[in-house]
């Protein structure tokens, strides 16, 4: 998509950070994360939310803490809580 110069789209924004399996390797964390930034604006609140906690359960599955730290950073300024269990399963973990 982008080698064709294309631009993604919230749809397409969603359709891949739904897809984005727990435990998926930090690349995909971290992609995900970056075409949040990009993409995220165009996202209503609820979307928004669904889209970014993917991705933190992914990160959570994962060895992946400092990507978890920086998802949950990357909410913060958008405004987005973390979900309570989440959370609490991550300082479960450390």
């Amino acid at each position: 998509m982008r080698a064709a110069k294309m631009r993604p789209d919230k749809f397409t924004c969603s359709i891949l950070v739904k897809g984005l399996a727990k435990g998926a390797p930090a690349e995909h964390v971290q992609s995900s994360l970056e075409l949040l930034a990009e993409v995220g604006t165009a996202c209503d609140a609820a979307l928004l939310s669904s889209l970014y906690h993917n991705v933190l359960e992914a990160a959570v599955a994962g060895p992946h803490q400092e990507l978890v730290a920086k998802t949950v950073a990357q909410m913060r300024r958008c405004g987005v809580p973390p979900r309570g269990e989440i959370l609490t399963a991550t300082l479960g973990r450390r």
